[in-house]
């Protein structure tokens, strides 16, 4: 019997052809491989620059309006009323959404539902936040009190944490349903983490100093 004729491709076609498991844009760890599932993401991804300066312009419009609107009783009732109804918008889906990650984690969830609930929540979550921005205009917080630029400070960072939140979640969709934090590449799972914390870390720091605005004499 004679032997098969060459295929024609050499050792770097043969490479080449070999499947590869590292992402495009993310380092490899010592092996040359990652230990995650397969990302697929542009090795320059898309930098949402121009979202982060709407939401800054929003958000300093919002804190100058409210330096020289000076709203009459009902309007001022009414635009608490509507805030706290804002806060529940986004502050709701945000507290689910972090319940269904510890689902996922227990193992009773898979990723994509976690991902999929999330893109769904997004519009609910900027809706509430955008009322949060229109009625804080007419609630008059007192500018010289710290407490109460701790609390527009957190603000602010959610407004910037949610853009990138946003971006994040367009690159964890392209996961290959990994089953917990550690089946996920670093480069993606410590901003994940992180941006999760700065998410719940400002949104309660800024319902308590509202609270304490709202039932103390002297508050923000």
């Amino acid at each position: 019997m004679s032997p098969s004729p060459p295929s024609g491709k050499g050792p770097a076609d043969t490479v080449q052809d070999e499947p590869t498991d590292t992402v495009q844009g993310e380092p490899a760890d010592d092996a040359g491989t990652l230990p995650g599932p397969e990302v697929e993401v542009s090795p320059h991804p898309p930098h949402p620059w121009w979202a982060h300066v709407v939401v800054t312009v929003l958000w300093a419009a919002s804190v100058a309006a409210s330096t020289a609107i000076h709203a009459p009783t009902g309007l001022l009732r009414l635009a608490i009323g509507l805030h706290v109804v804002g806060v529940v918008v986004a502050l709701g889906p945000i507290i689910l959404m972090d319940w269904y990650a510890l689902v996922w984690i227990s193992g009773l969830r898979r990723f994509h539902d976690v991902i999929r609930l999330a893109e769904a929540a997004h519009p609910v979550i900027w809706l509430g936040t955008g009322l949060l921005l229109v009625t804080g205009a007419f609630l008059a917080p007192n500018l010289h009190s710290p407490l109460s630029w701790l609390k527009l400070a957190a603000v602010l960072v959610l407004l910037h944490n949610g853009v990138t939140v946003r971006e994040l979640g367009r690159r964890l969709i392209r996961l290959r349903g990994p089953k917990s934090p550690h089946d996920i590449h670093s480069t993606l799972r410590w901003p994940m983490l992180s941006l999760f914390a700065v998410s719940q870390l400002c949104w309660w720091t800024a319902v308590v100093i509202g609270l304490a605005a709202s039932f103390g004499r002297h508050g923000p």
